[in-house]
């Protein structure tokens, strides 16, 4: 069972604790949240007590549970902030006994109340928009801590690796039972691809390391990371520009770059006819830019500074993309045991061109969307799934010939603990998530 409590706010430091009660012996990761949004993850392990003066205040099992976090300097702006800590997704820590007496007012007059949910939950600011070089946007003050990301502020913990890895490696074991590979594929972070146009900043911003240490947990294993980066940063060096100025995404071009990535790593996994004709149709189209209403800020002495009155206005940015009667690629209507989410559709695509071909479940968010007119060509029908939590029974159900996973780098902080909640709702727990006691 996860339990604890958030205590105080001190000198900007958010203090609590946190434990599995079922696994006191292994320290558990805390996702911290101001305004709703991700900006740090803690690992509860440190020995402290509520006061010098009063150390036994705490539940039984405190210990060496304990947790603090210094909080972004942009937060600490003399007004009103909500604060709130998650674990594993699911749980969000209660108030402690002492957070009325020590919720007091930072030095510099900053308050700090709890995040309140529902009817009384308070007005989140929007994210907004960081001004970089050359007439590019990139994104900040988010929900993902992209800034936060950028600033080297908001990595993985050991914990995070631990259940990163145990999650995986379980989707790669029952799938692989099942006779289905499994590829795991990162798109990478705008700026990742183009640094150069990214911002003069104080403190100054650089590329995520999120990728970066999920890869190296993950080495020894024999989960597939395909490697989308390498080929997109060398395409960019030579003068392609893969994402849209004023967007977060990657563009047609950029997708057709991560395509052709992901398509060798069909080849190498059991699909050698998985290629795409480079003789491709191209339609003319334009793109609303979603940083369009986003306040433009600058980041000064760590913290965000408006440089404009005027918010983002709207952009529709030129691209061009596939023809997908040209591709032999056409919508299929989508049955009610696909429809997994809620507020994005289920993409189905066949192929007409490749009757006989393997059939794919791509689990994607919207980067995911590019990626369709292409990736799907190597296959007779797609299944493009919005949702980041794999379905091992709709996986029997379906039967694919194989599983991809497209996720965003900026979104990676999330865990994946969907797959985790699934299992409890009545299907027999993988032996590797079993072991490493993810799930409770």
């Amino acid at each position: 069972m996860l339990d604890g409590a958030i205590l105080a706010v001190e000198s900007g430091r958010l203090i609590g604790w946190a434990v599995d009660r079922e696994r006191p012996d292994r320290p558990v990761s805390v996702d911290v949240h101001i305004d709703g949004k991700l900006v740090r993850k803690a690992v509860a392990d440190r020995t402290c007590g509520p006061t010098a003066s009063d150390p036994g205040a705490h539940p039984a099992g405190y210990g060496a549970h304990g947790f603090e976090v210094e909080l972004p300097a942009r937060t600490l702006d003399g007004g009103l902030h909500h604060v709130s800590a998650i674990l594993a997704g699911e749980l969000t820590l209660p108030d402690g006994p002492e957070w009325a007496q020590r919720n007091v007012s930072q030095p510099d007059g900053t308050r700090f109340e709890r995040m309140r949910w529902g009817a009384h939950a308070p007005e989140i600011p929007d994210p907004q928009l960081l001004e970089g070089r050359d007439g590019w946007a990139f994104l900040c003050n988010d929900a993902n801590g992209n800034l936060d990301q950028l600033l080297g502020e908001l990595r993985f913990t050991e914990p995070d690796l631990r259940d990163y890895r145990a999650i995986l490696t379980a989707r790669h074991d029952e799938l692989e039972q099942l006779g289905i590979p499994y590829l795991f594929a990162v798109v990478p972070s705008k700026e990742t691809i183009h640094p150069e146009h990214l911002p003069a900043s104080t403190p100054q911003v650089g590329e995520p390391r999120l990728t970066g240490q999920l890869t190296a947990a993950l080495a020894d294993t024999d989960v597939r990371i395909v490697d989308l980066h390498r080929p997109m940063r060398a395409a960019a060096l030579d003068g392609a520009e893969l994402y849209y100025r004023r967007d977060c995404h990657w563009n047609f071009a950029g997708a057709l770059v991560g395509a052709h990535a992901l398509l060798a790593a069909l080849r190498t996994s059991g699909f050698p006819t998985a290629s795409l004709d480079e003789q491709l149709s191209w339609l003319p189209t334009r793109v609303k830019g979603d940083l369009t209403d986003k306040q433009r800020v600058a980041l000064r002495d760590g913290r965000l500074v408006p440089i404009s009155a005027q918010t983002e206005p709207e952009i529709r940015e030129p691209d061009n993309k596939p023809d997908l009667d040209a591709l032999g690629l056409r919508r299929l209507p989508t049955p009610e045991r696909l429809a997994v989410s809620r507020t994005r559709e289920t993409v189905i695509l066949a192929n007409e061109h490749r009757p006989d071909g393997p059939t794919a479940i791509v689990y994607r968010d919207s980067f995911g969307d590019y990626l369709q007119p292409f990736v799907s060509t190597a296959f007779s029908t797609t299944t493009w799934l919005w949702t980041r939590t794999v379905d091992l029974p709709l996986i029997e159900r379906e039967r694919p010939d194989v599983v991809i996973q497209v996720v965003a780098e900026r979104f990676l902080p999330q865990l994946p603990y969907g797959d985790v909640r699934l299992k409890r709702r009545g299907w027999s727990l993988p032996r590797r998530l079993a072991a490493a006691g993810v799930a409770r």
